[in-house]
């Protein structure tokens, strides 16, 4: 007879905030290189093929931050490059949320 966790199946799911490849390993960092976030720079390639070989490990990867042909992404598809590097499939791309701001003088 076979044991019902034979048949089990796990489904391993990353959620990564790349900050558009920018690294900050302390608080402190959001101030004292908070323009990596903002602006282009060479240490972001490293630090995506870093987050590529991580993801390899993961049945679905969901990215925050990940930028497409933009100016702090030197104009590169960061998704894209990602799932080349962990051989993986895109299978969705969603575009940039706008949220709406609270605005005091319009009472929200």
């Amino acid at each position: 007879m076979t044991d019902a966790r034979d048949h089990e199946r796990h489904l391993r799911l990353l959620s990564f905030n790349i900050q558009a490849g920018a690294q900050t390993n302390a608080y402190r960092e959001y101030f004292t290189r908070g323009w990596q976030t903002l602006l282009p720079h060479r240490g972001k390639r490293a630090n995506l093929d870093q987050v590529a070989s991580l993801a390899r490990g993961f049945d679905v990867v969901a990215l925050q931050e990940a930028d497409s042909h933009s100016l702090r992404s030197g104009f590169k598809h960061q998704v894209q490059m990602l799932a080349e590097n962990a051989d993986f499939p895109i299978g969705a791309i969603s575009g940039i949320v706008r949220l709406r701001l609270p605005n005091p003088a319009m009472g929200c």
